[in-house]
C-alpha cells in the first residue's frame, strides 16, 4: 500500500484595509480609469463582482486573449481585446488612461502597456501576488 500524500496548503494574496482604501481611493479619482481583465479573472464571485462594477460606475474595460469571456464583451464600456498589434483605438486608450485596474492579469499573457515607474498608475488584483520584474510594477 502507498501512502498519499497530503495536499498542502493554499495561500492566496490578501491586501489589508489601508491598500483596500488607497485602491479605492485611486479609482474614485481618476479621470480616465482602465479594467484590465485577464484569465485569472475567470473564477466564478469575480466574474459577478468585475460585471456589477463596470455597470456601476460605467468604467471602460477591455481583456487579453486569455481573459476573453470572464465579462460580457456586448456591454458598451468594453473596448476590445489586447492583442499583438498596437495601432488600434483599444490600445490608444489604454495610452490616454490614468489609471489601469489589472484584474487577474498573468505574466503569460500579453500586455497591451509596459509599466514605468512614473508611468501610468497600474493597481494588481489577483488571488495571487503581482510577479515585479524591470517590466511590471504595480501599485
Amino acid at each position: 500500500m502507498v501512502d498519499l500524500i497530503p495536499p498542502g496548503e493554499r495561500h492566496y494574496a490578501v491586501a489589508g484595509a489601508k491598500v483596500i482604501e488607497q485602491a479605492a481611493d485611486a479609482i474614485r479619482n481618476a479621470k480616465r480609469p482602465l479594467l484590465l481583465i485577464g484569465a485569472g479573472a475567470n473564477r466564478k464571485e469575480a466574474r459577478r463582482a468585475i460585471s456589477e462594477c463596470i455597470a456601476r460606475i460605467g468604467v471602460p474595460f477591455c481583456n487579453t486573449q486569455m481573459g476573453k469571456g470572464v465579462v460580457d464583451e456586448s456591454s458598451n464600456y468594453f473596448l476590445g481585446t489586447a492583442a499583438l498589434s498596437d495601432k488600434d483605438y483599444m490600445h490608444d486608450y489604454v495610452k490616454r488612461a490614468d489609471l489601469i485596474v489589472n484584474i487577474g492579469h498573468d505574466v503569460v499573457e500579453k500586455p497591451p502597456f509596459f509599466m514605468e515607474h512614473g508611468g501610468t498608475r497600474v493597481i494588481h488584483i489577483n488571488y495571487k501576488s503581482a510577479q515585479v520584474d524591470r517590466s511590471i510594477s504595480p501599485r
